[in-house]
């Protein structure tokens, strides 16, 4: 079995340019052999590799987790093998993260391997890789996993040998002869009692499920399952390797104040030119940049992100951790919910490849007017002085392509005084404004002057030519008096009230936007 285990490391090319070898040791028959076999071969073939076996105690099973941890060093002993141990408060850290206590150990588990081989490789200057002890009958566990579950073919892929740093070596042969291994070792184990409850998916599958298709099925289902994970990983990296050039064409990266969670935009050109199946490539990994993570995303949700290649402007699905995607004209945005959504009250739903209209805005645009007094009063509260006037609904901004609350912020002063003109601040005659004005959302008989002469344009038609979608196109923030636009923020300014040389007071406006809280 050495030998077996070994040609599969060379295979995978495990330990190239490996000084440390971090191996997890929970004292299961699993871990037992996974450090055993690695010792034998880094002396048998004569590798320059260190051998450091690391234990983490979960904190869960109370005098059987110390027995485990006790068993873990006294093996290293026997071994002559390094041994190092951690605990955690597992419990704890999955009532915080509301996560399964399964979850939570899995996840500070593999942070505290990382952990000890970042601190290595800085102390030493060798390269580590972690070494982990699933086995052929965990990776069919996982493939029937995700195949009820809903998966694509990186889900029936299951475990993979390598990746990153993370080396699996035992993928090649089954838990029944990693047991027969320790027999002949004599090598003992202990047992964790939870594997034995069937409140784990993953143990109801491996108690019931796998032993009812060796018995009724075929008796080699755990090497027939892996020979399947085996062959559609093949699949799966050519396709990965094809879809890399469809993925770098059609999604750009829209950077947001928070980097690590980007809205993304697919140009929906660039996808329908290609085969369905490396669509759904670039859409999946353009979710998980999103997302900031694969875990939870599934086939559902990048089928319903694709259908909206097929639907028309202002549809929207959503998505795991709070994104949602959204159909523009000529393009696909996936973003965070909190910046992406029309209206706080009502967010998209349906993942399960159904599609809707994204959010609504308020009934009555005018209950959203930030009213200001007339201009008389206006100028003798206000001279000299910044006011910031909260606007409660989102406000879309055409450049940044989402939805977030945002302030208005007013100065007044002399041509001399005053500075700045762009998409977000515009500069007005003061004088000019003979009415009172308001910021809120559109109206029905909306319009804006569009040259110098006056000539008049419904506001309608104006998004509509500035192919603003048209699931937003009552969350633009507007400057009106009456009927009349001065500006539609981030879209069109009015001709009325330009600067001229003969102003002699301005009025500057300027929208910021604003995270929700």
């Amino acid at each position: 079995m050495v030998k077996k285990i070994y040609k599969y490391i060379q295979e995978h090319r495990m330990l190239e340019n490996t000084g440390i070898l971090v191996a997890g040791l929970s004292g299961g028959a699993d871990s037992v052999c996974l450090v055993a076999v690695l010792k034998e071969i880094i002396e048998k073939e004569q590798l320059d590799i260190r051998l450091l076996a690391v234990h983490v105690n979960h904190g869960i099973r109370g005098t059987e987790a110390e027995r485990d941890e006790q068993f873990a060093k006294q093996l290293c002993r026997q071994l002559s093998v390094e041994y190092i141990s951690r605990r955690v408060d597992v419990p704890s850290v999955a009532h915080q993260e509301k996560l399964s206590e399964e979850e939570a150990g899995r996840i500070l588990r593999y942070r505290i391997f990382k952990e000890i081989a970042t601190q290595q490789e800085k102390h030493t200057g060798r390269k580590v890789k972690i070494a982990v002890a699933h086995h052929q009958n965990d990776q069919a566990e996982t493939v029937l996993m995700n195949l009820v579950r809903g998966s694509s073919l990186r889900g029936i892929c299951g475990i993979r040998p390598v990746r990153d740093n993370i080396i699996r070596p035992l993928l090649c042969v089954s838990r029944a002869q990693i047991e027969e291994y320790l027999t002949l070792q004599g090598l003992s184990y202990v047992t964790d009692s939870t594997n034995e409850e069937l409140v784990y998916t993953r143990n109801k599958i491996r108690r019931e499920l796998i032993p009812y298709l060796e018995k009724n099925l075929n008796p080699n289902a755990v090497q027939k399952l892996t020979e399947l994970a085996d062959s559609v990983l093949q699949a799966e990296e050519y396709i990965e390797q094809q879809a890399a050039g469809l993925y770098e064409k059609a999604v750009i990266l829209q950077p947001q104040e928070n980097p690590s969670k980007p809205s993304v935009k697919l140009s929906v050109k660039a996808l329908v030119s290609a085969p369905p199946v490396l669509q759904q490539y670039a859409i999946r990994q353009a979710i998980e940049v999103a997302a900031n993570g694969a875990k939870d995303i599934y086939r559902v949700h990048v089928g319903a992100v694709q259908e909206l290649l097929e639907h028309s402007v202002g549809k929207c699905v959503s998505l795991p951790y709070g994104l949602v995607a959204v159909r523009g004209y000529d393009e696909i945005t996936i973003a965070r919910n909190k910046t992406a959504h029309l209206d706080s009250r009502k967010q998209c739903g349906g993942i399960h490849g159904g599609t809707e209209q994204c959010g609504s805005m308020p009934q009555n645009p005018a209950d959203s007017a930030v009213q200001m007094p007339d201009l008389l009063e206006f100028e003798k509260i206000w001279r000299g002085k910044r006011i910031t006037i909260p606007v409660n609904e989102p406000v879309y901004f055409t450049r940044v392509n989402e939805c977030r609350k945002a302030v208005v912020i007013l100065e007044q002063g002399s041509l001399s005084e005053i500075y700045g003109n762009n998409d977000y601040t515009k500069l007005f005659d003061y004088d000019k404004i003979k009415d009172n004005f308001s910021f809120r959302f559109r109206k029905t008989a909306d319009f804006i002057r569009i040259d110098r002469n006056g000539t008049k344009k419904t506001l309608k038609k104006e998004l509509i030519d500035k192919k603003v979608p048209r699931q937003v196109r009552d969350a633009v923030l507007l400057l009106a008096v009456s009927d009349e636009i001065l500006w539609a923020a981030g879209v069109r300014r009015s001709s009325a009230g330009l600067v001229t040389d003969s102003t002699q007071r301005i009025l500057k406006i300027s929208v910021v936007m604003q995270e929700d809280k």
